[in-house]
């Protein structure tokens, strides 16, 4: 009986890395991008992380609603490739005109382990203290509207303290 009890207590320290999740501040994101550059997870600035795929239809649909979005409210977007080429990556944002995004490239995977991706697109919204507001997966009706009512309420005025 004590051996078993041994075994379970073993099993439990073998923590498994969690998901994040909301409220958590964010796992690191120091990922190259497509010219060799490392950049980490800004703070001080609300960020949209979004991961995806160049062969990823709702990814493309995704972007297309992130890009102007970020424009508008003036929010970093990073867009995370995973496991792809960096030449065919180049090659897809090439065609895209002017995009807001920082493109950074996830070549083995391991920062979308990290960040709990698991179907693609995953978007994150993370706020101005590196701390995950809002995680959605996949695109879907009313994408567009979910992201930009929540990126909308972090930048809203917070209420002054009762005088």
């Amino acid at each position: 009986m004590r051996t078993l009890a041994l075994v379970f207590v073993s099993l439990l320290s073998l923590r498994v890395a969690a998901d994040p999740i909301i409220g958590e501040v964010a796992p690191a994101l120091d990922l190259p991008d497509l010219d060799g550059h490392v950049h980490a997870l800004p703070r001080k600035r609300i960020t949209i992380v979004d991961f995806g795929t160049t062969w990823c239809g709702p990814c493309h649909e995704a972007l297309a609603r992130l890009e102007p979005l970020a424009r508008e409210l003036d929010v970093q977007l990073i867009v995370v490739d995973v496991k792809e080429s960096p030449a065919l990556v180049r090659e897809f944002f090439a065609d895209r005109d002017k995009t807001p995004a920082l493109v950074v490239l996830d070549k083995d995977g391991a920062a979308s382990v990290r960040w709990g991706r698991h179907l693609y697109p995953t978007t994150f919204i993370v706020d101005d203290a590196g701390v995950i507001r809002f995680i959605n997966r996949g695109c879907g009706p009313h994408y567009g509207e979910r992201i930009a009512a929540r990126v909308r309420a972090l930048l809203a005025p917070k209420p002054s303290a009762l005088k």
